[in-house]
């Protein structure tokens, strides 16, 4: 049992795998924070020591001298998008609209 804390944060991560699918099921992550910086290596359940990713954040949090500790996850996708389809879409909608309002 630890002391308990909350944090906000933005985080970089990285995986070896190519699509967010590959990251479904359980997980394991195994991390340390202090003051405003913190670090994260994402291992498989299966109990090797075999890396996955690392998350990097940066943020805010309490109790600021930092922490060490395990976290273990289920992860289920219920909905996505892809941001570049978003942009495109919103894009194609904008030049309708300004060609519409010019004539």
């Amino acid at each position: 049992m630890g002391t308990p804390s909350i944090s906000a944060s933005n985080a970089f991560t990285w995986t070896k795998y190519d699509t967010y699918e590959s990251l479904e099921g359980e997980g394991l992550s195994l991390g340390s924070s202090a003051a405003k910086f913190g670090g994260e290596l994402i291992l498989p359940m299966s109990g090797e020591f075999d890396v996955d990713g690392f998350s990097l954040s940066r943020g805010k949090g309490w109790p600021r001298w930092g922490d060490v500790h395990v976290t273990a996850s289920m992860t289920k996708t219920k909905w996505n998008f892809n941001i570049y389809e978003v942009a495109e879409k919103f894009k194609n909608s904008w030049k309708s609209f300004w060609n519409r309002e010019r004539n």
